[in-house]
């Protein structure tokens, strides 16, 4: 296991499964990475009332933000934004890809945040890069952005949907990334409709690209997350709201 020197961890907020009793689960997803002082909420889930009662069951403060990453436009990753805004005190940047509506970016400038439009690998700050568009093999599929943790050695892949293609996300990162590869993805990896066994290709491959570590939920399905707990074994683990990781916790 690579050791990571920075204080980091990866809370998830909304889910449609539940790490903890307390929390709601709701279909969307949303998670809170802290690197250091930084904190990144990475999508919003669909609606800021499940939000933030999971917040406060979790005991998990989003007033003050340094930044929302949004993975792709659509609202079960991007309901909540309104909700964290007027709540958030600090008046995070926001970064999204350019296939946001123009009344949704209006709509957040107007809430007191800046936007960035993301459109190549972008540093949100030391340790936590957004992997800006990965575009489906369709060209008239949908984009995606993940977001990047440094870890040591190491790279985590935070994935919303992967609408593009989960193999095509992590080899995007790993293009971006150059001499380190990513080690650990988790996420929603949008295998709900696959067939069993090429579900199982996929997670093959992915272990032939390096990935050690795997956190698998949302979009994923309840058969591949299966597949994904008998492959990867002591390098999976579960998901669901409330589930908090420190990144020593992911790497391997």
């Amino acid at each position: 296991m690579s050791k990571n020197t920075n204080r980091a961890s990866i809370t998830i907020l909304y889910d449609n499964s539940r790490h903890t009793n307390c929390s709601t689960s709701a279909w969307g997803f949303s998670c809170l990475v802290e690197y250091d002082s930084v904190r990144v909420l990475f999508d919003t889930g669909s609606d800021g009332e499940t939000l933030f009662a999971n917040t406060e069951c979790l005991e998990v403060d989003l007033t003050t933000l340094d930044a929302v990453v949004l993975s792709h436009f659509h609202w079960d990753h991007c309901g909540g934004i309104y909700s964290v805004l007027h709540r958030c005190h600090s008046k995070p940047s926001v970064y999204l890809l350019d296939d946001f509506s123009t009344h949704f970016v209006e709509d957040i400038e107007r809430l007191g945040s800046a936007v960035h439009v993301i459109n190549r690998t972008t540093r949100i700050s030391r340790g936590i890069l957004a992997t800006g568009p990965v575009q489906s093999v369709n060209p008239y599929g949908i984009k995606e952005q993940g977001l990047i943790l440094e870890a040591g050695n190491s790279r985590v892949l935070v994935t919303g949907c992967a609408h593009p293609g989960i193999l095509n996300m992590v080899d995007s990162a790993n293009d971006s990334l150059g001499e380190h590869s990513v080690s650990c993805v988790i996420g929603g990896f949008h295998l709900m409709n696959e067939d069993r066994n090429s579900v199982k290709r996929t997670i093959l491959m992915m272990r032939e690209r390096g990935v050690r570590s795997i956190l698998p939920t949302h979009c994923t399905g309840a058969e591949a997350i299966r597949q994904f707990r008998d492959i990867f074994g002591e390098g999976y683990i579960q998901g669901g709201v409330g589930r908090k990781i420190s990144l020593d916790e992911l790497v391997y």
